[in-house]
């Protein structure tokens, strides 16, 4: 004899509630104490201490943050690419997302204020919290990423992995727009995908067939591309060099406005 079908609901809801509890609760704080930063410690690296803006935000956000520290070059190669940035100040991040990059930029240089720049909202939103007093996120996109809050000049514009989004005519606009924002002697640091030699890596293609499905738009150059499009708007390129190994599928490009004095 089956169960009355009110108690098969009574145990249907009690399982949904067990797996909802594991899923928004114990897992989160499984997952906290066993890779977070212990509440108690003293964080010992700028790793562990932009981790710990991330620790209290949701959960996949704060993986995120996790696994990026981890995975991404970019945080061990810009400390040495920005040797000779010493005295950054006031720093735009375009296209900041939940604010990884610009949350190191602060540990690294105590004296930076931060400003992003995101066209999603939650990623906005995330980065505010994550860059707490010394930062602020808003709203926007390139080429129109004027927000009436930004101040009237960067030391600097940090743009990463994101041209592949613009069409060329998007791309001049944005590079023209960030090099009248910058003080003379001024950096542009950019770092983009470029089309892979062969066939790509398998991240390269997952992407490639993601973009498919979703007829999502990308517009990938190459570094000669690139380095032309950002000598034709004002700036000298300082440096140009790939990002990882061993796909060779990131590049930086390190600009300058040469100074007017």
């Amino acid at each position: 004899m089956g169960l009355p079908t009110t108690k098969i609901f009574v145990v249907a809801g009690v399982v949904i509630a067990v797996v909802l509890a594991a899923k928004w609760f114990v897992l989160p704080r499984l997952l906290r104490a066993w890779l977070g930063v212990k509440p108690s410690a003293e964080p010992r690296t700028w790793q562990e201490k932009v981790e710990l803006r991330y620790q209290s935000l949701h959960t996949s956000v704060w993986m995120f943050a996790w696994i990026k520290l981890r995975l991404d070059p970019m945080f061990r190669e810009l400390p040495g690419l920005m040797r000779e940035m010493s005295n950054l100040r006031t720093v735009l991040d375009l296209g900041c997302g939940y604010g990884i990059a610009g949350s190191a930029l602060l540990e690294w240089h105590p004296q930076l204020r931060l400003f992003g720049i995101d066209p999603n909202p939650h990623r906005v939103h995330m980065a505010s919290l994550a860059f707490g007093d010394r930062g602020q996120a808003f709203q926007g996109g390139a080429p129109d990423f004027e927000v009436q809050s930004l101040p009237g000049k960067f030391d600097a514009v940090f743009v990463l992995d994101v041209i592949h989004f613009l069409s060329d005519a998007q791309l001049d606009l944005t590079l023209r727009r960030i090099c009248g924002r910058l003080e003379d002697g001024g950096y542009l640091i950019l770092r983009a995908p470029i089309l892979p030699n062969g066939r790509g890596s398998f991240l390269w293609n997952l992407d490639k067939f993601k973009r498919k499905l979703t007829g999502a738009f990308a517009c990938y150059r190459t570094a000669d591309q690139i380095s032309d499009a950002i000598g034709q708007t004002g700036f000298t390129i300082l440096r140009s060099q790939m990002s990882g190994t061993p796909n060779h599928e990131l590049h930086w490009f390190i600009a300058t406005v040469p100074s007017q004095k």
